[in-house]
């Protein structure tokens, strides 16, 4: 799948791992439209074989300002890239509490609305970046997804939670897991690139 041209040539490449006994029938109900289609790339896909490892939780600074001095260090299809045959919109994220406890659980709500001509399922997605620490931390990490089902013109608010211990701790130099004082930048959206 680390081939530039499918991408820039095929507008649709249906990707199925292990699909059981039951591929056949339901790769045809995608294609005839009878099934939209919803799934999530599990991984990041790379430009080449030359661009591995690929993935997007990486560590700021580590893949270059500037990529590869042939091409970019993008991957080709990002984690959690999928296709529909409807859209959707993101809107009115809202964090509570605005300042959180180190023992404390942060909720982050935002609207989804299917604003295309079909109804379909949408998997949003939470991204968060640690921007101030004591170590270096990944540029966004997964930590939290939801699939809902959308009539045209529907929305729904999405809620999920992040426990502060658990899910935002930092490792320091000493090799010991703390919360520590700092800054998050929130990202929402259908997929790590598309946030």
């Amino acid at each position: 799948m680390a081939e530039p041209w499918i991408k820039q040539n095929v507008p649709v490449l249906i990707e199925s791992f292990v699909a059981g006994q039951a591929q056949g029938r339901a790769t045809l109900d995608v294609i005839t439209g009878k099934y939209n289609p919803a799934g999530r790339l599990p991984i990041s896909f790379p430009q080449s074989a030359s661009r591995l490892p690929v993935y997007y939780s990486y560590h700021n600074g580590a893949r270059g300002s500037l990529g590869y001095c042939d091409g970019t260090a993008d991957p080709l299809w990002a984690f959690g890239h999928g296709l529909s045959f409807t859209t959707f919109k993101y809107s009115d994220l809202t964090i509570e509490p605005a300042v959180v406890s180190p023992t404390g659980t942060v909720t982050f709500s935002f609207q989804v609305t299917n604003n295309g001509s079909l109804a379909g399922d949408e998997v949003p997605q939470l991204y968060l970046r640690d921007v101030v620490s004591s170590t270096t931390t990944p540029n966004k990490l997964l930590k939290g997804f939801a699939r809902i089902h959308l009539d045209v013109g529907a929305s729904q608010t999405v809620t999920m939670k992040v426990q502060v211990p658990e899910e935002l701790a930092v490792v320091g130099k000493d090799y010991v897991p703390r919360v520590e004082d700092g800054l998050f930048n929130v990202m929402v959206g259908a997929a790590s690139d598309d946030i």
